[in-house]
């Protein structure tokens, strides 16, 4: 199923910032970074193009035929 709307590079990029953001608010035990994978589940290929304009270096998909 793939959605109709479309993705906003600007959006996209603030939940990137509060993601990281409760990520390095988190005690943790450990010093190695934490990476963030953006995931586009069912969402097109602007999707991913707005997520790597956004900052997000890695996108995962997890549907064969994408």
């Amino acid at each position: 199923m793939v959605r109709d709307a479309v993705i906003d590079a600007d959006d996209v990029r603030a939940r990137l910032r509060q993601v990281r953001e409760r990520i390095d608010a988190v005690e943790r035990t450990w010093s190695h970074p934490v990476a963030v994978v953006g995931v586009t589940k069912g969402f097109g290929a602007d999707a991913i193009v707005a997520a790597v304009a956004a900052g997000c270096e890695a996108i995962g998909e997890n549907y064969a035929q994408e």
